[in-house]
């Protein structure tokens, strides 16, 4: 069951039953998965400048960063998490993380969200057909 600050009663009602019958409880923080508009601005503006950058589609942009900032080993194998499972907050890290590799890797600025323009947006669809192989 998901409970919210405005169903607090029925939450507080559930764990008093639970108690009641002597059961562990665990509670889990639900945090909210990446935004639309997070995922418009990593993949248009994030991995596409990076991708006109060093003539890369934006596919092998994603893998390479995914694989520098998302990696993990368990059991001694390699695993990526996907973007998709990230929330919010960590989807904003990982793109920081993209914005400084980027420009100290690359020499290659790519704009915060309240920097980028329609001008960008518009020269970055010049390159579309070369970004989506």
């Amino acid at each position: 069951m998901i409970f919210t600050k405005q169903n607090r009663d029925k939450a507080i009602e559930q764990l008093d039953f639970w108690f009641s019958k002597d059961l562990k409880v665990k509670i889990d923080a639900v945090r909210p998965i990446r935004s639309l508009p997070q995922n418009r601005y990593l993949h248009g503006v994030v991995f596409s400048v990076l991708a006109i950058e060093l003539g890369l589609t934006i596919d092998e942009v994603k893998q390479l960063l995914k694989q520098k900032f998302l990696s993990y080993e368990k059991n001694k194998t390699k695993f990526v998490k996907e973007t998709s499972k990230l929330s919010t907050t960590e989807l904003e890290a990982f793109m920081e993380s993209c914005r400084t590799y980027s420009q100290l890797e690359f020499n290659c600025y790519i704009p915060k969200p309240n920097e980028v323009t329609d001008e960008m947006l518009e020269e970055i669809m010049k390159y579309e057909k070369y970004l989506w192989k």
